[in-house]
C-alpha cells in the first residue's frame, strides 16, 4: 500500500514551491535592507519619489527572478522535509546572486549624489504638445517616460549595470494650468524636448524635459533646454537618480 506525502513526512510539491518563492523574496528584501535602502531614504527626511519608483520597478523584476530560483531550488530538494532547512536552501542560491549584483555605489556616483539636488516628482501625466515633432533628423527627439523606461532603469538600479537615472527639471509652478502653459511654450520652441508635467510635489507642479536620462546626457539636455529664453530665466537644474 502506498503511503501519502503527509504520512511519510514529505512536503507537497506546491508547499515546496511556495517556500522556495518565499526564500527568493527574503533574499530580495535582504538586498534591499543591506544595499539599497540608504540610497532611497538618504536621511534628513529626504525622499525622492522618482528614485523610489524606479527602484520599485527594478525590485519587481528581481523578485520574479529570485522567486523562480528559490522555487526551483526548493522543488529540487525533494529529500528535505524540514521547512526551516528548506527555506534556508531556498534563500541560499538567490542570496549568492544578490551578492554578485553588488551594493556599493562607485565614487563617481557618490559624488553625483552629494552634489545633486533632490526633488520628489512623478511623471505619469501626459506631455504637453503644441505642434508636431521637429522632423529634423539632426535633432534628437525625447519621449515622456513609459513603463519600460522605469523597468529598465530599475533593473540598472538593482544590478548596478547602468548609470544612475537623472531628470532635467526646467520649472515649477504653484498651479497646474501655469505649468501646462509653460510646457506648451517649451514644446512650441523645441518639441523634441518632450516637456511633461509631474504630480504636485512640495506644493508645486514640476515641468520636466528629456524623459528619464542619465548623468552623462542630462547636462546636454539641460544645455539644449537653456537655449529657450523662458527656461534660462527659470533656473533649470538636474535631479539625480541614486
Amino acid at each position: 500500500m502506498s503511503t501519502s506525502a503527509e504520512e511519510s513526512g514529505a512536503l507537497a510539491g506546491y508547499t515546496r514551491v511556495l517556500i522556495g518563492i518565499l526564500g527568493g523574496l527574503a533574499a530580495a528584501m535582504t538586498k534591499y535592507i543591506g544595499q539599497d535602502h540608504a540610497m532611497i531614504f538618504p536621511g534628513d527626511g529626504a525622499f525622492d519619489a522618482n528614485r523610489a519608483f524606479v527602484a520599485l520597478a527594478g525590485y519587481c523584476v528581481l523578485m520574479v527572478i529570485l522567486g523562480f530560483i528559490g522555487a526551483l531550488c526548493a522543488w529540487a530538494s525533494s529529500d528535505e522535509t524540514n521547512r526551516l532547512k528548506l527555506l534556508a536552501i531556498a534563500v541560499a542560491a538567490p542570496s549568492m546572486i544578490t551578492t554578485f549584483l553588488g551594493g556599493e555605489v562607485d565614487r563617481d556616483q557618490e559624488a553625483w549624489l552629494l552634489t545633486s539636488p533632490i526633488i520628489s516628482v512623478s511623471t505619469f501625466i501626459s506631455p504637453a504638445q503644441a505642434q508636431e515633432i521637429d522632423p529634423n533628423p539632426l535633432t534628437k527627439q525625447y519621449e515622456k517616460p513609459g513603463l519600460w523606461d522605469y523597468v529598465s532603469s530599475g533593473w540598472g538600479f538593482v544590478s548596478r549595470t547602468k548609470e544612475p537615472p537623472a531628470w532635467v527639471i526646467v520649472g515649477s509652478f504653484a498651479d497646474k494650468s501655469s505649468a501646462e502653459r509653460y510646457a506648451s511654450e517649451i514644446a512650441a520652441e523645441d518639441p523634441g524636448l518632450a516637456p511633461y508635467i509631474g504630480f504636485k510635489t512640495n506644493g508645486v507642479y514640476p515641468v520636466l524635459v528629456g524623459g528619464i536620462t542619465n548623468r552623462t546626457d542630462a547636462p546636454k539636455i539641460l544645455e539644449r533646454a537653456n537655449q529657450i529664453e523662458a527656461v534660462r530665466n527659470a533656473d533649470a537644474f538636474i535631479s539625480s537618480g541614486w
